[in-house]
């Protein structure tokens, strides 16, 4: 085969195929405080909702929606259609807890959630497959840390977008409350990975994901995505006949 030919080859597969290889940017909203139960977005169709922690972590119930315990032992872990993984990342259950207030004033199922973690010193990423090409999706991951001083940071990449920086603890008391953030994407392959990384210490507590309201893209969309397909294999071959002519 001609470099040509080759390279037109090349060309007409990824116009055919537009969806395949790359996960999707992320359109990241803005860094919210936690404040309570309220938090945790009810909008769409829950895909999948998860509180962090080592093994045993628990699940739990907060405003309306049920997160399963995601345990990752060593760094590493595994549910459905989500998988998460970090070279140097120390889970817990309870690390992030304290019995002073504003913490002790949140719903005890919500206090369940941030107070189990996983903690990184490094990126630690989040996998998630068995999504639908074209359908938009919402994605929220809540960052707290009540029993530190300290007010560590993490920030999350989708694509080639970054979100702005979380912070575990901005009132640097004990007992004081994180941050949360939802970001919105198309899905553009079966496959998204999303990366935290921390600005010292990371902290992930728990994450869901959502069919957002708009939902799957209609016939009209889908049968469009398919002309374009067609359209691109239609110009390929007449691009190869006229090569083998000349």
């Amino acid at each position: 085969m001609s470099t040509s030919i080759s390279r037109l080859l090349s060309a007409a597969v990824f116009l055919a195929l537009p969806c395949v290889a790359f996960a999707a940017d992320i359109d990241w909203g803005s860094v919210q405080d936690i404040t309570g139960s309220s938090d945790v977005l009810t909008s769409g169709n829950l895909v999948g909702a998860f509180n962090v922690g080592d093994t045993g972590v628990s699940s739990t119930e907060v405003n309306t929606v049920n997160f399963q315990g995601f345990a990752v032992p060593g760094g590493s872990g595994m549910s459905g259609n989500f998988s998460a993984s970090g070279s140097f990342a120390y889970p817990d259950n309870t690390a992030s807890g304290s019995t002073n207030a504003p913490f002790t004033g949140l719903d005890p199922a919500y206090q369940t959630l941030l107070m189990s973690r996983v903690s990184s010193i490094a990126d630690f990423t989040l996998a998630i497959s068995g999504l639908t090409v074209g359908a938009q999706y919402q994605f929220q991951f809540f960052v707290n840390n009540s029993s530190d001083t300290n007010n560590f940071g993490t920030s999350a990449t989708g694509g080639m977008n970054t979100s702005d920086r979380l912070g575990d603890n901005p009132s640097f008391v004990d007992g004081g409350l994180g941050q949360y953030m939802i970001g919105s994407f198309t899905a553009d392959s079966s496959m998204q990975t999303i990366v935290f990384t921390p600005d010292e210490v990371g902290v992930l507590n728990a994450f869901q994901l959502r069919l957002s309201p708009v939902g799957v893209p209609d016939g009209g969309q889908t049968l469009s995505l398919l002309a374009l397909a067609l359209g691109s294999l239609v110009l390929f071959r007449r691009q190869i006949s006229r090569l083998r002519v000349a």
